[in-house]
């Protein structure tokens, strides 16, 4: 069954050699069905509309706004594309965008180059809104079937002085793992996980470090000595996943418990941000180890959400704030 397959894969996820080896690393951007993960650019403020509108915007001495864009197509109608795509035919679908969103636009420059080791197209263009000269700088890539537009805004006087920083920034873009392969090249300590797909944003604390996200599941881990905490999130965005839970699915969830040798200690239904919603909380063993947990069953009109919170018996009862912390950061969209 379905749900069953869901908790194996969940309960497959193991983040706690990923965090005992990891480096120091910055916060990040994990938009994870986009296949996308970058660093907060240092001075810049992220949009809380994103994904439905700007990514990052900054405040200039000349007042006009400057703005970080990440624009993505539909899927292209050719499904033997998937890896990569030549840098000319960039260049040719870059010129299909500019000439239906801007027709009036002034090209500067153009060049080839790379982004996170794909083929990228990069124009720089000027454009005029509301009597105020605009500069941008456009860098076109692919993705698994869709074309990316990272775009620099801001006023001409301001904009070469913005450059630099937006070319570091560009640095640190990783593309994500697909479906179950989706440990990071690079652990990051805290940061934003969103899902658009699935309707959701997660705000994951310094303190703990995102391991996984690929483009159904963040797992993200606290550690301390040899004990650790580990939070996962993971969606199925079919149809049948967004109606409520069914007395049959109920029971086989139940059962799963049973024959990981875990007790069921309490169930909630209790509304989760307003959506239907089962909450078991259990405890057990998991391997060698003594744990107790509880997963969240949340039913949204975009997919069904189950969220984990789980961690060594003889640390997870001072876990309690650092988990609502977590939970008091899910926005759904």
């Amino acid at each position: 069954m379905k749900i069953t397959r869901f908790l194996i894969a969940l309960c497959c996820l193991c983040l706690f050699p990923l965090a005992a080896h990891a480096v120091d690393t910055a916060p990040r951007v994990y938009f994870s069905d986009a296949k996308l993960s970058f660093i907060f650019p240092a001075n810049w403020t992220l949009e809380p509309k994103f994904p439905y509108g700007p990514l990052f915007s900054k405040t200039t001495q000349e007042g006009v706004p400057a703005l970080i864009s990440c624009a993505i197509s539909q899927p292209l109608q050719d499904n033997k594309l998937s890896a990569d795509i030549s840098r000319d035919v960039l260049k040719e679908l870059a010129e299909r965008d500019f000439a239906a969103r801007q027709p009036g636009f002034k090209a500067i420059d153009e060049k080839d180059r790379q982004l996170a080791d794909h083929n990228a197209f990069e124009i720089t263009w000027e454009s005029t809104a509301d009597g105020q000269t605009l500069q941008h700088r456009s860098i076109y890539f692919f993705v698994e079937n869709r074309v990316y537009a990272i775009t620099l805004q801001a006023g001409a006087k301001s904009f070469r002085w913005l450059i630099p920083d937006f070319e570091k920034w560009l640095t640190s873009f990783e593309i994500l793992s697909r479906k179950d392969s989706g440990a990071v090249m690079q652990p990051a300590h805290g940061g934003l996980w969103i899902h658009q797909t699935g309707g959701i944003k997660i705000t994951i604390p310094e303190e703990w470090l995102i391991a996984v996200s690929d483009d159904h599941t963040l797992g993200a881990t606290y550690a301390k000595n040899s004990l650790h905490a580990d939070v996962t999130a993971t969606v199925d965005t079919s149809t049948a996943a967004t109606k409520e839970l069914t007395k049959k699915e109920r029971k086989e969830l139940l059962k799963t418990y049973k024959n990981r040798g875990q007790d069921i200690m309490k169930i909630s239904e209790e509304p989760f941000h307003g959506y239907p919603t089962l909450t078991l909380t259990y405890e057990g063993a998991k391997g060698d180890r003594a744990v107790e947990g509880q997963d969240i069953w949340i039913t949204t009109p975009k997919g069904r959400w189950l969220i984990n919170l789980e961690a060594d018996s003889s640390f997870a009862s001072g876990m309690g704030d650092r988990y609502q912390q977590i939970l008091n950061g899910i926005q759904f969209l």
